[in-house]
């Protein structure tokens, strides 16, 4: 029971972390420029987004790994389209550190990304 419910709450719970995370970042970068503030914006929704999705998930598969990688780059790209039509330009940062910051998950087994996970929350409690 508990692995079905954690295959229906891993994608919503993927996609909070990653609201969540943009917030912070968004408001920690303002702090240095508002271009600075865009870039950390993506790049820890895109990381939040793949790192608490394949924590909650049941399942740290590869095949796992690469569908939250794929949905965050089509995300980020979606992002960069709407930016890129938009008034303020700068704002195109968001999608495009998204997408770059994801392809460096590519690198790392998802075992180790659910690892890093675990241990920074073992770290905090």
């Amino acid at each position: 029971m508990l692995t079905v419910l954690r295959w229906i709450v891993f994608l919503p719970a993927a996609f909070i972390a990653s609201v969540i995370a943009g917030l912070f970042m968004r408001m920690a970068g303002g702090f240095y420029s508002e271009f600075m503030a865009f870039v950390f914006c993506g790049a820890f929704s895109g990381a939040a987004f793949i790192a608490v999705g394949l924590f909650v998930a049941p399942v740290r598969s590869e095949l796992l790994k690469w569908i939250l990688i794929i949905i965050t780059i089509l995300c980020g790209v979606a992002d960069t389209y709407d930016k890129a039509h938009g008034d303020d330009k700068l704002k195109m940062a968001t999608g495009i550190s998204m997408v770059l910051f994801s392809l460096i998950f590519i690198l790392l087994p998802a075992d180790v990304i659910a690892k890093i996970v675990k241990d920074a929350n073992s770290r905090n409690a």
